[in-house]
């Protein structure tokens, strides 16, 4: 794994090269930007996996992937749905995380869990 992988002016998220020879291009955006940016990423991962496909002779396969992060609204669920729908049109595999909120949240409510059951 390579994280701000040069690709000729530019820089890729993250790069994955598998022991099969194949590439995982990985674009990252963050949703708290709206559903126009996170989108945005479909075209950069092409991009990226083709100037990377064309460099690359012999690698198998440059897959493409987009991870966002949620904006942390209810209504971003169905934003979120819409962008998983596009990436899998486009052949860009969606990989949604939540929000830093929602983790953070979740952590906390671990640690309240088990301070409350007396495992802290």
């Amino acid at each position: 794994v390579v994280f701000e992988f040069p690709v000729r002016c530019w820089r890729a998220d993250m790069v994955i090269f598998h022991m099969s020879g194949d590439v995982t291009v990985v674009e990252m955006k963050d949703g708290a930007r709206g559903g126009l940016a996170v989108l945005s990423g479909i075209g950069q991962c092409g991009l990226y996996a083709s100037i990377i496909g064309m460099s690359m002779a012999g690698r198998r396969k440059v897959q493409r992937a987009l991870m966002w992060t949620r904006a942390g609204s209810h209504e971003s669920d169905e934003i979120d749905s819409e962008i998983g729908r596009v990436c899998i049109e486009a052949g860009v595999k969606p990989l949604f995380m939540p929000s830093v909120d929602e983790i953070l949240k979740v952590r906390l409510g671990a640690i309240v869990s088990g301070v409350c059951n007396g495992a802290a």
